[in-house]
């Protein structure tokens, strides 16, 4: 089992007392795996749930027969909501054709396009554009609180507000504006409260705070809403956040001078993402511990590493990042060693000499 981490399958199996496993292999990786011990821990509060007679009577109800006319009114609005996804796909279109400034006329002569599938497209778009422009994002999303607003639904309102004030601070956090960023997020957890059921949501918004906090060098809080952000995400089952949040743990570890501990982290989230498919975070993953071989100065394992994430970025035909790997371990060496120091670690490195 060395080299992987259990699945959820395996590890519900190992609690099942499953002789399709072997108990005794599975009990001594948990007792050094971090990761897994965690993923078992919440499986633990999932199998309790299950075994729960009062759930299971639950389940076990009569249904009533659903009636035709409820039937023909859901089909109704499914049939509704694919026309609406098509109109919105065509009016996002037809503003593509157009300077972003014309973007808020055009939709006051065509009142009818504002509808939530144009919204949610418009997010969208934002998004795409955080790294490469991110004031245009803000641009977007100003356009999409102009539609929201004309929602009447109190609580879609809350909801997609809370979503743009979050996209609008990982937009000025971009762009260093840090308190500004804060901000927004400060509007976001006001929308979202107004939802019926906010946890979820504000995880999400615990999540891009840390962030901030940590581009704001205030680590010690960017650590502590992290860890309480994992830990959220894990009771709701969304394992694959969680563990997404834990790369930003492991990056305040790191800047905070536990580089050994970040670096061990960052192994075992390559693993666990990896096992999973998602390459493009495992390169990024990879990139990690060969800024963390840099400032521990292990110039072999570091080239190493930054031979894996290049590799990997090269499968994924994202070129530029073999720039943006070298030019993050050129940086880090220079800020830790001295010039000359750094000029030669960095042709070790690169040039495996």
């Amino acid at each position: 089992m060395s080299g992987r981490h259990y699945t959820e399958d395996e590890l519900l199996a190992y609690l099942d007392c499953s002789e399709e496993i072997d108990l005794e292999t599975v009990s001594r990786h948990l007792s050094a795996c971090d990761t897994c011990g965690r993923t078992i821990e919440s499986l633990r509060d999932f199998t309790r749930i299950l075994a729960d007679e009062n759930v299971h009577a639950f389940a076990a109800r009569r249904h009533r027969r659903p009636r035709v006319r409820d039937v023909e009114n859901v089909m109704r609005r499914i049939v509704a909501g694919e026309q609406a996804r098509v109109e919105a796909h065509r009016t996002f279109d037809n503003l593509m054709a157009l300077p972003t400034a014309d973007w808020p006329a055009y939709l006051v002569t065509h009142p009818g396009a504002q509808s939530e599938a144009l919204l949610d497209r418009i997010i969208e778009e934002a998004r795409r554009e955080l790294d490469r422009r991110p004031e245009r994002a803000l641009k977007l999303l100003d356009i999409a609180t102009a539609i929201a607003n004309t929602f009447t639904d109190a609580f879609m309102l809350a909801e997609h507000r809370g979503t743009i004030a979050k996209e609008r601070s990982n937009a000025l956090r971009m762009l260093g504006r840090y308190p500004q960023a804060l901000e927004a997020l400060d509007w976001a957890e006001r929308f979202y409260a107004h939802l019926p059921a906010p946890d979820y949501d504000l995880t999400f918004v615990t999540w891009a705070r840390a962030t901030v906090l940590f581009y704001m060098t205030r680590y010690a809080e960017a650590l502590a809403l992290a860890r309480a952000a994992a830990t959220t995400f894990r009771a709701f089952g969304d394992f694959g956040r969680a563990e997404q949040v834990r790369i930003l743990e492991a990056n305040v570890l790191c800047e905070q001078g536990l580089v050994r501990d970040a670096r061990g982290m960052y192994a075992a989230l390559a693993g666990y993402f990896g096992s999973h498919g998602d390459r493009e975070l495992v390169a990024r993953l990879h990139a990690n511990i060969a800024e963390c071989d840099v400032r521990l100065d292990r110039p072999a394992r570091a080239r190493r590493s930054a031979a894996q994430a290049i590799a990997l970025y090269g499968e994924l035909g994202q070129p530029v990042e073999f720039v943006r790997v070298r030019y993050d371990i050129e940086t880090s060496a220079q800020k830790f060693f001295d010039a000359d120091l750094a000029l030669n670690f960095g042709k070790r490195l690169f040039l495996g000499v």
